[in-house]
């Protein structure tokens, strides 16, 4: 799991206020979720551990989310000024 994959399910469980249990079925069933995950799909091999997801994600918090969201926005902001 990279730093991108934590950081979409990090904002996806605190925007949602979601359990891990929940979290996992997003990454591994949802088409959407899996799309922002990288990941093409939900009929790719590639699926998520409840551990993986449980261990990485609860080590960022909501302050640490709004901080890398602000610098993402910033910079997303001067590709289309």
């Amino acid at each position: 799991m990279d730093s991108w994959q934590v950081f979409v399910l990090g904002v996806l469980r605190n925007g949602l206020n979601v359990d891990f249990s929940r979290l996992t079925d997003f990454a591994n069933n949802h088409f959407l979720v899996r799309i922002m995950l990288q990941v093409d799909g939900v009929f790719e091999n590639k699926s998520f551990c409840y551990n993986t997801i449980a261990d990485n994600v609860s080590k960022i918090d909501e302050p640490t989310l709004k901080q890398v969201n602000e610098i993402i926005s910033f910079e997303g902001g001067k590709l289309f000024s």
